[in-house]
């Protein structure tokens, strides 16, 4: 059985990513490495050649304004994208590396998560800053 199509939205905004047409509202606040009082967050970026699956591992997550977050971002054996483009966030990952951004949430909302090369496979999430 194939994986779910994506939604729509998600499909349009990966879409503009793709042609360098975001918007450029949100925030700037991504710093390569890790900031000190930073809250650890992993993640996998999984995929066939690894866990079976194209997914974020988690794909909901939840954090305070104010926070800064200091995400290890993990691919398994393919190149992925950790992208939310309403807050300026686009990380590239190879295949087997782990990568390692901060970021300080200023805003609270719902953000959309994806992965540019395999958001229609199934790879996306939520970000929820309260």
């Amino acid at each position: 059985m194939p994986p779910p199509s994506a939604p729509t939205s998600l499909v349009e905004e990966a879409t503009k990513l793709l042609v360098g047409e975001q918007d450029g509202s949100g925030s700037s606040d991504v710093v390569e490495g890790h900031q000190d009082g930073g809250i650890p967050v992993d993640i996998g970026l999984q995929d066939p050649g690894g866990s079976g699956g194209y997914a974020f591992d988690p794909s909901l997550m939840t954090f305070k304004v104010g926070e800064t977050v200091n995400f290890s971002l993990t691919s398994e054996t393919e190149f992925h994208t950790f992208t939310v483009s309403d807050l300026n966030i686009d990380v590239s990952i190879d295949f087997g590396e782990t990568v390692e951004v901060s970021f300080t949430f200023a805003d609270a909302g719902n953000f959309e998560l994806i992965c540019i090369p395999h958001f229609g496979n199934g790879m996306y999430g939520t970000l929820t800053v309260e």
